[in-house]
């Protein structure tokens, strides 16, 4: 296991271009189960505050789902968050440090949203894009994203274990 975890935000121009659904799928296919959701607070006091109540149930994934549109990720908090591996911070009501492993996983979504500051350094960006105009009245033939990812979980896991150890005989080391 990675002693840090990658950060990544899922960002499209439209609501309805699938930036939850495959939000879902990559969690369901690494994990089994859905990340759990929370809003992103506007101060890094507040951000702190849920960050520590997240981390103490030590999910493998943590998704800021919604984000508001147009937002900008600058935070000299998830700065520190994305790239340590230990952080000490307040537990709500408490005045006591609790020290968090922050080897979740962050996931970001939200549309037309931009990353500034040091944070464009520790933050990979998927952009989701569409040809329809209207991509809420798309069809889909696959409604139920879970069971689609569950049931390709051994080969997607498969194609991501080919690929860390492609990238560890590349040099790369895990530390």
């Amino acid at each position: 296991m990675l002693t840090i975890a990658p950060a990544f935000l899922v960002t499209a121009a439209n609501a309805s271009e699938g930036k939850s659904s495959l939000i879902e799928y990559i969690s369901t296919s690494v994990t089994g189960d859905d990340a759990p959701s929370q809003s992103l607070a506007l101060s890094d006091e507040e951000l702190e505050k849920a960050l520590v109540g997240t981390y103490k149930k030590n999910p493998e994934m943590i998704n800021f789902d919604n984000l508001a549109s147009a937002a900008t990720l600058k935070s000299r908090l998830l700065d520190q968050i994305i790239t340590e591996e230990v952080f000490y911070g307040r537990m709500l009501g408490h005045n006591v440090q609790a020290k968090l492993i922050l080897n979740s996983m962050l996931v970001f979504n939200g549309n037309n949203i931009y990353i500034d500051g040091d944070t464009t350094t520790r933050i990979l960006t998927c952009r989701l894009g569409s040809d329809d105009l209207e991509p809420a009245t798309r069809v889909y033939t696959t409604r139920n994203v879970k069971a689609q990812a569950l049931a390709n979980r051994p080969r997607t896991l498969g194609l991501l274990a080919s690929l860390l150890r492609w990238w560890i005989l590349q040099n790369h080391k895990p530390k």
